[in-house]
């Protein structure tokens, strides 16, 4: 995943919605998603820490956000499509577009 965009939302709202549907799967403890200035960070932190950087840009009523950095854990490079997929489908279901 290399960008998202939501049409309808600021990005602090919409990260407070992730970190709700986080809660509701049981993966709060493991992943975080927060808004550092004008970049939104996904970590997760099990067995190593893995760390997904986007750069936020204004559009209308809502943003995009494009990946500028990222630092995988050695223990997490198997399942990195895994942790992409679950962090797609999460911002598809709450009014992202994946691209």
């Amino acid at each position: 995943m290399r960008s998202f965009a939501v049409s309808d939302m600021t990005p602090s709202h919409f990260v407070e919605r992730i970190r709700l549907a986080l809660a509701e799967e049981d993966l709060a403890g493991i992943v975080s998603v927060s808004v550092e200035g004008e970049t939104i960070v996904a970590r997760l932190r099990r067995l190593g820490n893995t760390e997904l950087r986007f750069q936020l840009e204004q559009r209308g009523q809502g943003f995009s956000a494009h990946l500028v950095g990222e630092r995988v854990a050695p223990l997490h490079r198997p399942y990195r499509r895994r942790f992409e997929q679950t962090l797609e489908s999460l911002l598809a279901r709450l009014g992202g577009e994946v691209s």
